[in-house]
């Protein structure tokens, strides 16, 4: 068994009876992932597939990761103290 990625193409599958209708629309993964077109096929995403709860914008993401990052350097510049500058 594989997860795909929810998409009209893969709920018409999942809804389908016919092997040779799952077959076929599986067959078009080229015009999915060469040409990009999400409708075409499904999308095989994995295990963690069911972890996914939201898809956030990329500029939150960035927000988030450098807030992370600028919390950890000052965690670590108040471990190290004056060692920083040379005293």
């Amino acid at each position: 068994m594989t997860r795909v990625i929810r998409t009209q193409a893969a709920e018409k599958i999942n809804e389908s009876a016919s092997f040779e209708q799952s077959g076929a629309a599986l067959e078009r993964g080229q015009r999915l992932y060469f040409e990009g077109d999400r409708d075409a096929s499904v999308a095989n995403t994995g295990q963690v597939a069911g972890r996914i709860e939201d898809i956030p914008p990329a500029a939150d993401i960035i927000k988030q990761m450098w807030a992370g990052c600028r919390e950890v350097l000052a965690a670590t510049a108040d471990r190290l103290g004056p060692s920083l500058d040379g005293s």
